[in-house]
């Protein structure tokens, strides 16, 4: 059983959420919906650094932009609590139950939904450094059963689209990195103080076999649905391609989408 104050930490988040329920749509009064971009990866796969990249490159072009990032471990309610259940404060990661962890991160993301929407209807270019997959990848990936597994997907999905309503990306990419690439730079990023570890190590990134299994399930995921994409970040021979180059598709993918338009890559 959670501690007292955990408790009240998960109620103020279902709170939360029933607000956010309760607000409904915003009207766009242009009738022109942004669009909107989802990055997946491992834990330090170098996902962030591609975002600053991108939202360089969009600034540079005077593309209108916003850029949200997930989980949100330093907002009240359920990321507060998220922060807890990665810092272990619950229990390992085989100790707290995938559909208990999978309705943390959807409540983040429904709590971030009006926020979104806003800038979606205000024609923006909405780029979100983790958003659903990494829901479906990192929890599926806790569980052995095959129909168990599908059983879970289906539900989450439910749950974050139907129940939530939150706005489906036109466009997931997957950044994927070599796993020796993955593991050196999880073994760098252990010393660092993230605000919301408290000095603590991040238990998904602890779990090193984990993230081997949440590359495949994100691997999965993509014969699934045609607008999840996977982007290697290696070159022929083996080796880690340029920040640069892999930006450079980046800006191909957001125009194959027409998330940009070709002729000048601006914003559509």
């Amino acid at each position: 059983m959670f501690a007292g104050a955990r408790c009240r930490t998960i109620a103020k988040a279902l709170v939360n959420l029933s607000l956010v329920r309760l607000k409904g749509n915003v009207k766009n009064p242009t009738n022109h919906r942004g669009a909107f971009v989802a990055f997946e990866g491992l834990d330090a796969s170098g996902k962030s650094t591609q975002l600053r990249t991108l939202l360089d490159w969009l600034r540079t072009q005077a593309v209108p932009h916003e850029y949200i990032s997930f989980p949100r471990t330093d907002e009240e309610g359920y990321g507060e609590a998220i922060a807890m259940f990665l810092r272990g404060e619950f229990g390992s990661v085989d100790e707290v139950h995938p559909y208990l962890v999978a309705s943390l991160f959807a409540g983040d993301r429904a709590t971030a939904r009006p926020v979104i929407e806003n800038w979606l209807n205000a024609s923006k270019l909405v780029i979100a450094d983790r958003y659903f997959y990494s829901n479906v990848a990192f929890q599926s990936a806790k569980i052995e059963d095959l129909s168990a597994k599908a059983k879970f997907q289906s539900w989450i999905r439910y749950v974050e689209f139907e129940c939530n309503s939150i706005p489906r990306p036109d466009l997931t990419i997957f950044f994927d990195v070599p796993f020796d690439f993955i593991r050196e730079n999880i073994v760098t990023r252990a010393g660092e103080n993230r605000s919301y570890l408290n000095g603590q190590t991040d238990i998904h990134e602890a779990a090193l076999e984990l993230q081997e299994k949440v590359a495949e399930e994100y691997r999965k995921v993509a014969s699934g649905d045609p607008t999840f994409h996977i982007l290697s970040c290696v070159n022929p021979k083996g080796y880690m391609r340029s920040v640069e180059s892999i930006r450079d598709e980046v800006i191909m993918l957001l125009t194959k989408a027409q998330v940009l338009r070709s002729e000048a890559r601006q914003w559509r």
